[in-house]
């Protein structure tokens, strides 16, 4: 099955994302579940189709955890995945300014070399 990144490319379905995932998740809960990250990643595999953005799939993540009787797993992933877009939307903006200077700097060089 394949998915979309958020660039736009495409990726091979990886099942052990997803269970990965929750386990980190968990290990920031007091409670250690071996069988949560498994039987999530296999409800989320079940519900996928070819063609599914990442951001349809962590919706899956969200929705199963918190429909499991781990709330407080479903919080943990809530959150990391809030800090991870903070972090992609900073990086935009550096990527945004970074651009915009050399754009300008490439303009300062085009008008020292009309001479």
């Amino acid at each position: 099955m394949i998915i979309i990144k958020r660039d736009g490319r495409e990726a091979e379905f990886d099942i052990l994302k997803i269970a990965n995932a929750v386990t980190q998740a968990m290990k920031c809960t007091s409670k250690y579940d071996e069988n949560l990250p498994m039987a999530i990643a296999n409800k989320v595999a079940e519900k996928c189709h070819d063609g599914i953005k990442v951001e349809e799939i962590q919706d899956l993540v969200e929705h199963f955890l918190m429909t499991s009787s781990r709330k407080d797993v479903a919080v943990e992933y809530i959150r990391y995945r809030e800090q991870r877009s903070q972090i992609r939307r900073q990086h935009s903006r550096f990527m945004g300014v970074v651009k915009t200077k050399l754009d300008a700097s490439d303009v300062k060089n085009q008008n020292a070399n009309l001479d």
